[in-house]
């Protein structure tokens, strides 16, 4: 199992992406799907339970994927937060699905009864634990005291794998994290889901 080194941030917050068009359609999404009005509202409600708790980010970083890039928009509005400055990250960007990405669910369950390893091209449990722990490296060593990071739901459930010390195969256990839209989470310096 990997160790986490020497943090510099101070603290860590993680916020889902809001809705988007192909969640509320119950297909794989695809990075260039859009928030739907719902997920702009849900992101903005993140962003305001950060300022309910007196968190003012020094730094927002998200993946390059619209709908992270949109609901990191939004908590920054919500926050007060120049959004020129907003970095993006690729390491912070969701699991590729390979064949399987804009599929409906219930065509992927049926292809692939396996599960969502097994598409061609789809990256891995274990290769997306990897850049997950690539990512929270990186985030560690930042400068900014407070970084909030808004990014994906199955990377964002790796991520805190990265942090916990859980190994990849949680991914697979029964009554795992949802890790839902909109929601915010603690990584650094405590871990904690209630927000």
């Amino acid at each position: 199992m990997h160790q986490l080194g020497r943090a510099l941030v101070k603290a860590l917050y993680y916020i889902r992406h809001g809705e988007t068009e192909d969640i509320a359609s119950g297909i794989k999404s695809r990075p260039d799907t859009p928030l739907t009005t719902k997920g702009v509202k849900q992101a903005t409600k993140a962003g305001e339970a950060l300022v309910s708790r007196g968190i003012q980010p020094s730094l927002i970083v998200c993946s390059e994927f619209l709908r992270a890039r949109q609901s990191a928009d939004a908590v920054a509005l919500a926050v007060g937060y120049n959004l020129a400055t907003i970095q993006v990250q690729p390491l912070l960007n969701e699991r590729h699905y390979g064949e399987a990405e804009g599929m409906p669910m219930e065509e992927l369950e049926q292809r692939w009864p396996g599960g969502i390893d097994l598409p061609p091209n789809a990256e891995t449990f274990p290769a997306l634990q990897q850049r997950a722990f690539a990512a929270v490296q990186w985030l560690m060593q930042l400068q900014p005291d407070i970084v909030v990071v808004v990014g994906h739901g199955t990377l964002g459930r790796a991520i805190i794998r990265a942090v916990t010390g859980t190994p990849y195969t949680d991914e697979y256990r029964p009554g795992r994290l949802a890790l839902e839209t909109g929601q915010v989470i603690s990584l650094f310096p405590q871990f904690a889901t209630e927000f």
